[in-house]
């Protein structure tokens, strides 16, 4: 009979480090002023280790779970929820793997009056309307004798009423045992409750229930699951380290660009496979990730409309989704994000919580910021109409690398992995540069003397051949070529940067004996223009915007140092790395899995990749062949594109109105139109 050890999954005791001040649902430091908690305020500490779902969201009577402070300053250690007649939950910030039938919850807990609290188990999302079991049970008011019975609300529990004691105000310590679908609750030693939960899904979020009033307080939460010791519980899996680079286009020494000095990402490529064709499914920031950790194209995710598609929250379209990192969060590993994953405000909301980052995607996040931020008064700007986030911006650092952002970004993913390195991982790192404002010391600079810096130069009458509509977001640029193409080295300036910071983090790897067992993703989420067809920045549909650079390194499969020039696209990574570690995916994801290509890069694979941008009330949309580009733009009523990649790869001849080619063009509008009518 196998031997079973106890594995402690989750535990806070609350403190001022579990602390973070919640404002309009940002975090925000140094604390505002009036933030305290107070009668009349109901702010307070906002915990880092849990997830809110409230029901009513969007009103100002929001629900707090905090860490609460008093007017003096004295911080309480222990949590509570600070919002008067409010039905909200707090959901612990991990997941039971789906493989734990049997599992241990303990909290201490000060009941309010007249209070009723729920709590709910193998909730697959953090949300008011859930799908675990949830029991309950409610404290009448004080100076009568206190009843406490179940209420059901799903799952079955043994019915029984307990009689409590009057107006007793004092901490008691509860704990819950799961076998199974067999529930036992204890409080102080005493079995409250016990019976059967048929709704219990395996695993899933913890919570607890606040209904009404507000007091009732909580501490030494500790979630604990008991795991066989047999071989096929103690086989060890393969970590993920999910590396993201923002705004990377594909100029790297490993993708023929040998003025860009990139020498660690290059290593990376030899070691692993290099696709040279793969594409994003939206060239912006918010459509693009939520498809990469979705699985979903931006029609599916609701991260395709053009007046808000970078502020869209895909969960509000597909709210019982689970991401791929909440997939991982299932399989029993440690998940987290160190920096940019999801859309992320860049510079604005660096060392913050982004508004659109997906909390119950990751068991942990970190936010860091470095010193740069302290000089975004100094940064040069060829497009001082625009925030810095959306700028030609560009400055000479005078911080050290380890200093800024990205550098303390990787600082904080070796620590993590240090702590992690007998555990699984999936470990989700993102890089904010080369996001604009393009900043990073002076040595980055060095690499790249002005002389060596070109512009594009390109057929004049080429432009006449584009439909309009392309030009409709273009920039208004304050700047001569010679300004141009010093923002030009700052960007290139800004990728050897990165690609320093990878170096460090892909040593550790080494370092720390995980390279056997981890699986290293590169991607970028989409590209960037750098003067092409007078372009700058992404939302178009041509190649350097559409494509990106794509590395994956996984152990012990055939096609390791070897370059791939199948077409693939970034919503294929999710059942990739999900097959990688033996996990099974959701049937309605909606890109394909690489493993076939990384044992055999130029196998048999299909022949296209779709790409979409919006512009103001019309959608652009693209396929690209092995041969063929094509774009139309409003169904083509705005206009059409055809190239031909064999003999036009910088797209300067547009074939769609040449009548020799009108069989292709029909052909690549009827695929296009097949794969967004599905």
């Amino acid at each position: 009979m196998a031997e079973s050890k106890v594995k402690i999954l989750f535990e806070d005791s609350f403190d001022e480090s579990s602390r973070g001040v919640r404002e309009r649902n940002r975090v925000v430091d140094p604390e505002p002023e009036g933030m305290g908690y107070t009668t009349d305020t109901p702010y307070g500490y906002r915990l880092k280790k849990w997830l809110i779902a409230d029901e009513e969201p969007d009103k100002q009577r929001r629900a707090f779970w905090c860490i609460p402070e008093r007017k003096n300053g004295e911080v309480m250690p222990y949590m509570q929820q600070s919002a008067r007649s409010h039905n909200s939950i707090c959901y612990a910030r991990t997941m039971v793997p789906d493989h734990a039938r049997s599992y241990t919850i303990e909290f201490k807990q000060w009941l309010n009056d007249n209070d009723t609290i729920g709590f709910i188990l193998g909730a697959s999302q953090p949300l008011m309307d859930h799908d675990g079991v949830e029991f309950s049970y409610q404290r009448q008011l004080p100076g009568t004798d206190t009843t406490v019975k179940d209420i059901y609300y799903k799952g079955v529990l043994g019915e029984g009423i307990i009689k409590g004691e009057a107006g007793m105000k004092q901490w008691k310590s509860h704990r819950i045992e799961v076998q199974g679908k067999e529930i036992s609750w204890y409080q102080n030693g005493k079995l409250l409750l016990s019976g059967t939960a048929d709704s219990l899904n395996p695993g899933g979020y913890f919570g607890i229930r606040q209904r009404y009033e507000r007091g009732t307080r909580y501490d030494d939460v500790k979630i604990s699951i008991h795991e066989d010791s047999s071989a096929a519980r103690t086989e060890k899996k393969r970590n993920v380290l999910f590396i993201a680079v923002d705004d990377l286009r594909n100029d790297l020494g490993c993708y023929g660009v040998p003025l860009v000095q990139s020498p660690h990402i290059d290593r990376l490529a030899s070691q692993g496979v290099q696709f040279n064709r793969a594409y994003c499914q939206y060239p912006l920031c918010n459509p693009s990730r939520a498809s990469v950790l979705t699985g979903l194209r931006p029609d599916s995710t609701g991260c395709n409309r053009t007046e808000i598609n970078n502020t869209y929250y895909f969960r509000s379209k597909i709210p019982n989704h689970p991401t791929l990192p909440q997939l991982f969060q299932r399989k029993g590993y440690h998940v987290g994000r160190i920096g940019k994953l999801y859309h992320y405000g860049v510079p604005r909301e660096i060392g913050f919580e982004s508004a659109l980052d997906d909390r119950q995607s990751w068991q942990f996040s970190i936010y860091p910021r470095g010193e740069e931020k302290n000089e975004e008064d100094q940064l040069i700007s060829y497009t001082p109409h625009r925030s810095a986030g959306w700028a030609l911006s560009w400055q000479e650092s005078k911080y050290d690398s380890q200093e800024h952002t990205d550098g303390k970004v990787t600082t904080e993913a070796i620590r993590v992995m240090k702590d992690l390195q007998e555990e699984p991982f999936f470990l989700a790192v993102g890089y904010y540069r080369p996001h604009v404002p393009s900043t990073a010391p002076p040595e980055f600079f060095e690499h790249y003397p002005m002389d060596q810096i070109h512009l594009p130069k390109e057929p004049e009458e080429h432009f006449s051949n584009i439909p309009e509509v392309v030009f409709e977001d273009k920039m208004q640029i304050h700047a001569d070529s010679e300004d141009l193409r010093k923002f030009k080295r700052a960007y290139y300036a800004t990728v050897t940067f990165v690609d320093a910071q990878i170096g460090r983090l892909l040593k550790a790897v080494d370092d720390l004996g995980l390279r056997d067992n981890t699986i290293v993703v590169l991607w970028s989420d989409h590209g960037w223009m750098l003067g092409e067809h007078r372009q700058w920045e992404k939302r178009v549909l041509f190649e350097e915007s559409a494509r990106v650079p794509l590395i994956i390194r996984a152990p012990n499969v055939m096609g390791n140092g070897s370059e791939s020039n199948r077409l693939v696209e970034l919503v294929d990574l999710y059942p990739t790395i999900a097959e990688l570690c033996g996990i099974e995916t959701p049937r309605n994801l909606e890109g394909k899995s690489l493993t076939p290509l990384l044992e055999e890069p130029d196998g048999n694979w299909s022949d296209a990749a779709f790409t979409q941008v919006g512009r103001k009330e019309l959608v652009g949309r693209s396929i690209r062949t092995s041969r063929w580009g094509y774009i139309e733009w409003d169904q083509g009523r705005q206009g059409a594109e055809l190239y031909d990649h064999l003999v036009d790869p910088k797209e300067y001849v547009n074939l769609a109105k040449n009548p020799k080619f009108q069989e292709t063009v029909s052909t690549l509008k009827q695929r296009l139109d097949t794969q967004f009518n599905k």
